[in-house]
């Protein structure tokens, strides 16, 4: 029943065409926010359609399990080559290396969302390397934390959409 609905997660991203396209990620509990790279790092912000590709990633299959269809990353649209990866938990933009380190650190298991596990447009992110945690949003930055409350459950459920 679990494999069955990660599954189901994995292919919304694939049957909705997410996977190699470009899309925003919203936060569930905080409709108005997305998440954007600035200098560097990700945190979740108002959409700003001047600032758009700041806020906008390709989801492409998980650099470090390219053939599971649980598994992706994200690559920056105005940064080619740069992908949101974890390091001491800080989710963070960065250059690929080409390192198993990388590789791992910015790949992520598509899973059924954490706040709201019957909701089918909604996921939530698991680190391939970190199996016990999950992009998480607080106080407006991105993290790479544990879903150990009710709380966390919401802060780390999204849905990828596309804004104009």
């Amino acid at each position: 029943m679990i494999a069955a609905r990660l599954l189901i997660a994995a292919l919304l991203l694939l049957a909705t065409g997410a996977l190699g396209r470009t899309r925003q990620l919203e936060s569930n509990n905080k409709r108005d926010r997305f998440w954007r790279h600035k200098n560097g790092l990700l945190f979740l912000q108002r959409y700003n359609f001047y600032e758009r590709p700041d806020f906008t990633f390709r989801i492409v299959q998980g650099l470090a399990a390219p053939f599971n269809l649980r598994a992706v990353s994200f690559e920056s649209v105005n940064n080619p080559g740069h992908y949101l990866r974890h390091q001491s938990f800080r989710i963070k933009l960065h250059r690929r290396d080409g390192s198993d380190l990388f590789d791992r650190d910015a790949t992520f298991a598509v899973e059924k969302a954490n706040a709201d596990p019957c909701d089918p447009d909604l996921v939530s992110f698991r680190s391939v390397n970190k199996p016990f945690r999950y992009i998480r949003h607080r106080s407006s930055e991105l993290w790479l934390d544990p879903v150990d409350s009710t709380q966390a459950a919401e802060d780390s459920t999204f849905r990828a959409v596309i804004l104009k």
